[in-house]
């Protein structure tokens, strides 16, 4: 779950940045070359495509995250990896002290 927020955080910053750095005023500028704009057409396109697929894959980490909450929880799933069983933990926690001493 860690994973999916630090993942969510970093791809919602980076379109943030990219958003505020692709929306400069670059017309106005008398200076620039007209092959600069070419350059910041596939910057921009290549910036898009990654920050979008990575939006999707936080989408797609969500789903299957909500969809093993739903099969636990109220499905009552306990043969699921993610689903601890209280008694095998304290059994399991009980032996670990025992080897440790």
């Amino acid at each position: 779950m860690r994973f999916i927020a630090k993942l969510d955080t970093v791809v919602f910053v980076a379109s943030m940045i990219s958003f505020l750095l692709f929306n400069l005023p670059i017309t106005d500028s008398e200076n620039i070359p007209a092959s600069w704009f070419t350059v910041m057409y596939y910057i921009s396109l290549a910036v898009s495509s990654i920050l979008s697929s990575a939006l999707i894959i936080v989408v797609l980490m969500l789903y299957n995250t909500i969809e093993s909450i739903i099969k636990i929880i109220g499905l009552g799933m306990t043969d699921h990896p993610l689903a601890i069983d209280k008694k095998k933990d304290k059994v399991l926690n009980k032996n670990q002290a025992k080897s440790l001493k």
